[in-house]
């Protein structure tokens, strides 16, 4: 085993439990703004720890910045409305539509603004995509607390999630140095969460008051995100995108089968094979 398929294990493992920890938020009706305050910020000050053991500033530290900058605001906004939506779907339904969607994306924008070219495989990878929502939507209106809203709020997560990716990647040939673009847009990311949950109790302050229970899971989130990011961003720098991007993107089996373990949501065979048929996709689309 290579280091970086290894460091790309260790990112998926990490990932799945963190998102699970994401559902759990979503399943107590906890609040989201605050788990991405508690996440972001815990995962900030871990890798704030760590950069100052052993500081290095990279050459292009003010590209580097304003791009992970960005990059955080972007996913403190995807990590808000992951939750909003998994309080109205299942994880059955919102992770193997999630997966497919962004590679594609990641494929629209390369024909739109690249002028990339699209191979067969890859086409064949977009039907496969498109199979996965006609599997699982058409059959959960009825079991679903918001399937229209659940959906909305998947698709405006997916899409800042999948803007990111570029821009993670354009840092990491900027520089080698993992911790200081990652402190960069963690410090981003909380602070976009901070004034989103200001912003969404300004006029209800009694709200404001954060529950033993928020403060648990908002460190069990920030811990496994600095270990999942840290360890995305080393994948990342070491190998192939596309390579790490399809072993990645199992992650979506933690949550699946631990959201149907502990909170019995539903599964059949239809939903099986909608999650067999986006891996094929994510594989078709990642060649």
């Amino acid at each position: 085993m290579t280091l970086a398929f290894l460091w790309a294990l260790a990112a998926t493992f990490a990932a799945g439990i963190q998102v699970f920890s994401q559902r759990i938020v979503a399943q107590h009706r906890r609040d989201s703004a605050l788990n991405g305050v508690l996440g972001f910020g815990i995962a900030a000050a871990i890798t704030g720890f760590f950069f100052l053991l052993a500081p290095e500033v990279p050459t292009h530290w003010k590209t580097i910045i304003g791009i992970s900058f960005s990059a955080g605001i972007m996913l403190c906004f995807s990590s808000y409305y992951r939750i909003e939506s998994l309080k109205n779907i299942d994880s059955v339904v919102y992770f193997p539509i999630n997966k497919v969607l962004g590679p594609l994306i990641a494929v629209v924008v390369g024909l739109s603004f690249l002028h990339e070219r699209v191979s067969l495989i890859q086409l064949l990878g977009i039907g496969f995509s498109i199979l996965v929502p006609i599997l699982l939507i058409p059959s959960e209106r009825h079991r679903q607390n918001n399937l229209q809203k659940g959906l909305t709020f998947l698709c405006i997560s997916t899409i800042l999630a999948a803007l990111t990716a570029p821009m993670q990647k354009v840092v990491t040939n900027l520089s080698s140095e993992v911790l200081f673009p990652l402190l960069a847009w963690q410090i981003a990311a909380t602070i976009g969460s901070a004034l989103l949950y200001l912003y969404l109790k300004r006029n209800d302050a009694s709200r404001l008051i954060v529950h033993k229970r928020d403060i648990e899971l908002g460190l069990l989130n920030g811990i496994l995100q600095f270990f999942s990011a840290y360890a995305f961003i080393k994948a990342v720098s070491l190998g192939q995108v596309s390579i790490f991007y399809v072993i990645h993107a199992h992650y979506i089996l933690i949550p699946i089968v631990l959201s149907v373990l502990f909170f019995g949501d539903h599964i059949n065979l239809k939903k099986v094979a909608a999650i067999a048929v986006s891996f094929c996709a994510i594989i078709l689309l990642a060649l």
